[in-house]
């Protein structure tokens, strides 16, 4: 999504990828905290901890830098769907919700700001379409392993369930990460047993 003349310079060498990554990792952070138009060049050269010079050597503005971090969520999603799909045909329907759930709630764990910058997508038209792409490929997986976990079930229907499935999951780990252990863990455990409840009713759980 980031255009390239968005991107003023990319990094070669391995301390500059380090300040680049860094730069991203705090612009990820302030963004999710005080929003996109909130947010200035400096707070997030200052939370990076290196200069404002050194921000703008990279990117040209912070709308450049916003769609730079908006890339890297998005391929860091991509990369959890494939590891969804890995073994996803060959193991129970309960084991693969208990699988997706984990996976995706570490990596919550680990990028807090997840989910806040996925909600400001939706309210900037430049990145609406990044938004819908990403959206429809995790629908288009979801009715791949609905059609194979339940063959009977006719198009519409796979549409009406992966909608529902992506729509509670992604809401209920938004919910879990807003807390602290226990209640994460808790809500984690009630997102499973949301999602094997509502899978028994359409596709059966003893596959």
């Amino acid at each position: 999504m980031a255009k390239l003349e968005e991107i003023r310079a990319v990094p070669q060498q391995e301390r500059s990828q380090k300040r680049y990554q860094a730069i991203l990792d705090a612009a990820a952070e302030v963004f999710a905290e005080r929003g996109v138009e909130a947010a200035t060049m400096q707070e997030i050269a200052e939370r990076a901890d290196t200069s404002i010079g050194s921000v703008y050597r990279f990117f040209a503005d912070k709308q450049a830098l916003f769609h730079a971090v908006v890339d890297r969520v998005a391929a860091t999603d991509r990369e959890l769907l494939e590891a969804v799909f890995v073994g996803a045909f060959d193991e129970p329907l309960t084991t693969l919700i208990d699988r997706v759930v984990d996976i995706y709630a570490t990596y919550n764990a680990k990028e807090p700001g997840w989910h806040a910058i996925w909600s400001q997508l939706t309210l900037r038209k430049e990145t609406t379409e990044a938004n819908r792409v990403l959206r429809e490929e995790q629908l288009r997986r979801l009715q791949i392993l609905i059609r194979y976990y339940a063959p009977h079930l006719d198009e519409t229907r796979r549409d009406v369930i992966a909608t529902t499935v992506l729509s509670l999951l992604t809401r209920m780990l938004a919910a879990a990460e807003t807390h602290a252990s226990p209640m994460r863990e808790a809500l984690l455990d009630e997102t499973k047993h949301i999602l094997r409840l509502y899978a028994e009713g359409y596709l059966g759980t003893d596959t």
